[in-house]
């Protein structure tokens, strides 16, 4: 994705066209998506949970990580609760694919086990 910022290897938006590029991209790409809050400390949990599931995955896993910081970037985050129907939580993590939400969750349910399941039960043929 042009001009987006990434962190680690998952990508961080920062602009509405980022989101509009993300959701097209889960047409050919699924994508967890996570809503991160920066002065939470549950949020924090979830972070490191999520870069480990990051980094677990590798170059050959079949799904994009992406995140956007709630506080730093609230009308992406708006944005993305009224666009994809799902009431905002942080943190908050999304499974997209073509543009719709398959699965959600969100505070202590975002475990790094969770996030293997679901990917393993969603993504895995």
């Amino acid at each position: 994705m042009k001009g987006v910022f990434v962190s680690m290897s998952f990508t961080q938006l920062k602009t509405p066209a980022d989101v509009q590029e993300l959701l097209a991209g889960s047409d050919r790409e699924p994508v967890f998506l996570l809503k991160h809050s920066s002065q939470c400390p549950i949020s924090a949990e979830v972070y490191s949970a999520f870069s480990e599931f990051d980094r677990q995955g590798g170059a050959d896993r079949a799904w994009t990580c992406a995140l956007v910081r709630v506080i730093e970037e609230r009308p992406l985050s708006n944005q993305i609760a009224e666009q994809l129907g799902v009431q905002h939580e942080s943190p908050q993590l999304l499974l997209i694919s073509g543009s719709r939400v398959l699965w959600h969750d969100s505070h202590w349910r975002l475990t790094l086990e969770k996030m293997n399941e679901v990917a393993g039960r969603f993504l895995q043929s």
